[in-house]
């Protein structure tokens, strides 16, 4: 058991480091109470415990101070204005939390969902990927938390309608890492619109949706010639809207007006 004492001594650390922290930014503190407010979600850059548990691993990262990432911050207000409300506050994201030398497995990563704490982990530095592959992620990771909630307590590696719309003898399983390329829109096969889209069927899923979230131009050509890539667009369309009836055409129709 902890001495009393050790114990006084390690909160009042902790309340000398808060004490010492840079101040946050103005657009920060707006954020921070808007999202607080109006979807019952936390932001936050500072304080956090490093590495994190998670179900394949460890995430390791260190603080990027509230002071610091208003970059980030600004494509997050934008991505995040594109969803209803309502699905934010069904989503049961609790918390998205800003970070530097974000890793999993010792591979730099630009976010990643933990489910045990409800929280997106966002690298806020420019050190991973493109602007257009940090807002993928930042999509892909949501629709991980969108999964769950639309599939409590199922196994998400299986998923009927989805397997009926993939392509007869492309199995999952593919090696592919969740790192920048050139070409994200690689088709390595029939269905599929990337090759991390291979490793496992809630990949899949999640790279479908962050594509037609962020209006990615080569998966829009490839959803009009490739059937199966179609049929699992259709799916997910489908499977949100019943999740949440603001999801519905009107809601796509305004998203594929944005980049």
């Amino acid at each position: 058991m902890r001495p009393r004492w050790l114990a006084c001594l390690i909160l009042m650390g902790t309340v000398a480091a808060r004490a010492m922290a840079a101040p946050e930014s103005a657009l920060f503190a707006q954020m921070k109470a808007q999202f607080q407010a109006n979807y019952g979600i936390e932001l936050a850059a500072d304080f956090e415990t490093y590495p994190v548990a998670a179900t394949d691993g460890a995430i390791s990262a260190q603080n990027a101070g509230a002071h610091n990432v208003d970059m980030v911050l600004y494509f997050l207000r934008k991505e995040f204005a594109k969803y209803p409300p309502e699905l934010l506050r069904q989503s049961g994201v609790r918390r998205i939390v800003f970070c530097h030398g974000l890793a999993s497995h010792g591979h730099r990563i630009a976010g990643v969902a933990v489910q045990k704490n409800a929280t997106i982990y966002m690298d806020s530095t420019t050190e991973v990927g493109d602007e257009a592959h940090r807002r993928r992620t930042l999509h892909h990771e949501f629709f991980h938390f969108l999964d769950y909630a639309m599939h409590a307590g199922a196994d998400l590696n299986h998923d009927a309608g989805w397997e009926a719309a993939n392509a007869p003898g492309v199995p999952y399983g593919g090696s592919g890492t969740n790192q920048p390329v050139p070409n994200w829109a690689s088709h390595p096969a029939a269905g599929f619109v990337s090759d991390y889209a291979l490793k496992a069927l809630p990949e899949d899923r999640a790279e479908v949706f962050g594509g037609i979230m962020t209006n990615n131009l080569t998966m829009r050509l490839l959803v009009q010639r490739d059937k199966f890539l179609a049929a699992k667009v259709q799916v997910l369309k489908d499977e949100l809207k019943t999740f949440c009836p603001q999801v519905d055409e009107a809601f796509w129709a305004r998203t594929a007006k944005n980049f």
